[in-house]
């Protein structure tokens, strides 16, 4: 099954909140010097908004409450340790006037799924809700939103975790608009219910993403009984917790993994990667963990225009509201390239955007171009650079839109780690990023919102989230 993100837990009573951090307090201003390397005052400010999400251990008299810090608590912990146990950040949305994001808190015996809200105005405390402990090697929750309601969806491992015959299952909860608006709701009052499961391949990512209120869509990747490359599949789950029979929608013909899916006016774009050379006699897709003689090895032979290492494509399909295809399958034509990861999302038309970075020797390593392309009823458009040197490593990543009429911001780090950060009306060669001052160059953007984005920082174990203020 296939895609990424976490974050949950536990409900606090009055104005203390514990396991995390609080202030309204006032933070230092940010310094001049971006990850633009431009000089002038930045074009994102810290606020006062933020909350600190504790690893496990830490005690609870170090959560900071009514916007002063509590006398008795711990030294801020130091950034930029690599220690285990440590709370991963996942994904963030925001949500009547407020950021929802998710991580998964790593424990010695598994995994604690989390869900914090930050307000960045006017809006509810911040709180953090422990949503379930998972077992094994998951990803964060991943969030949705349909109507007013929060959608959170988790995985979870069914049967032992080291059996072969084990697989994936993931689950869906929905957090109705009234449950939003105060104390977040007790853990055990939530309601989940049974989604997509999929068998222990190599990947158990997934995605999901809501039309309209009524159900949510779900994809994933799994490897058919009897097949030999990977398919991207889709399920549909009703708001009563119904679920429909999965439908693949990749080709036989291809090698597809990754899948993305973002909602639009009247259904949804899903997009997946493909091996460019599955469709001609090479059936194992790359894997950017793999050596590139075994990739090369993977049976058939490469054709010309693929290199060794594993040309990989993206394919893109329109779906109506019900998960049914609307149109052909679009290839983004990348033949020669090395895809290392890509990401989805609508610009304020309804059009698919893509961005992706090629390449680059890995996933893990620094180098390639970010690219990106817009797709829309008619067809993909011209092929547009990004940026083209001064490339981090990772995946580009579009910032989850607050509304469908806002225009998206895109976020990747350079070589040296530091945050870019766009806000595109258009594709546009070469666009310049936002100037960021020096508190927030090693900070990841999770979520952005009426020039608010919230900003995820390691604190040794811990990770602190925060609201900034940015002027395009």
């Amino acid at each position: 099954m296939a895609l990424h993100v976490s974050l949950s837990k536990l409900l606090f009573a009055g104005s203390l909140l514990a396991g995390c951090r609080c202030s309204d307090g006032p933070v230092p201003a940010s310094t001049a010097g971006g990850s633009a390397g431009a000089v002038g005052a930045p074009d994102c400010q810290r606020s006062e908004a933020r909350i600190t999400l504790l690893a496990s251990g830490e005690p609870a008299s170090a959560a900071l409450h009514s916007g002063a810090r509590n006398s008795d608590a711990a030294p801020e912990p130091e950034p930029e340790i690599d220690l285990p146990f440590s709370v991963e950040p996942g994904m963030a949305l925001e949500l009547g006037g407020a950021f929802f994001a998710t991580a998964l808190r790593h424990e010695p015996h598994g995994n604690v799924a989390l869900l914090a809200r930050l307000p960045h105005g006017v809006g509810p405390a911040a709180a953090v809700l422990e949503l379930a402990r998972l077992g094994g090697d998951v990803p964060p929750p991943r969030l949705a939103v349909a109507g007013g309601d929060l959608l959170v969806a988790i995985e979870q491992i069914m049967g032992e975790p080291r059996s072969p015959s084990s697989g994936y299952r993931v689950r869906m909860a929905r957090l109705p608009a009234a449950a939003l608006a105060g104390a977040l709701p007790p853990a055990e009052s939530v309601q989940w219910h049974d989604g997509p499961s999929a068998s222990r391949d190599e990947s158990n990512a997934f995605d999901f993403a809501a039309a309209a209120p009524g159900s949510a869509l779900f994809t994933w990747d799994d490897w058919p009984p009897g097949e030999s490359h990977g398919r991207v599949y889709v399920q549909t789950i009703a708001g009563d917790g119904r679920t429909g029979a999965p439908s693949a929608v990749s080709s036989t013909l291809v090698d597809a993994e990754e899948p993305r899916l973002v909602a639009r006016p009247g259904g949804y774009w899903l997009a997946w990667l493909v091996d460019v050379a599955s469709a001609q006699g090479r059936a194992r897709s790359y894997d950017p963990g793999e050596p590139e003689s075994a990739a090369a090895a993977g049976g058939g032979n490469v054709p010309a225009n693929a290199s060794a290492n594993g040309a990989r494509g993206i394919e893109v399909l329109a779906l109506d509201a019900a998960g049914q295809p609307a149109g052909n399958v679009r290839r983004i034509r990348t033949d020669s390239a090395r895809v290392v990861g890509y990401d989805l999302t609508t610009n304020s038309a309804g059009n698919a955007w893509l961005v992706w970075r090629q390449d680059a020797s890995s996933a893990g390593a620094a180098g390639g171009r970010v690219l990106m392309a817009e797709v829309r009823s008619d067809g993909p458009r011209e092929i547009v650079p990004v940026r083209e040197e001064d490339v981090g490593s990772g995946e580009p990543t579009w910032l989850p839109p607050a509304s469908p009429g806002e225009q998206p911001w895109l976020t990747f780090p350079d070589q040296r780690d530091r945050t870019l950060l766009l806000h595109l009306a258009d594709p546009q060669p070469a666009a310049t990023p936002l100037l960021l001052g020096a508190d927030l160059q090693g900070a990841a953007a999770l979520s952005a919102a009426a020039r608010r984005v919230l900003f995820a920082q390691p604190r040794g174990r811990s990770l602190e989230l925060f609201v900034a203020a940015c002027a395009p």
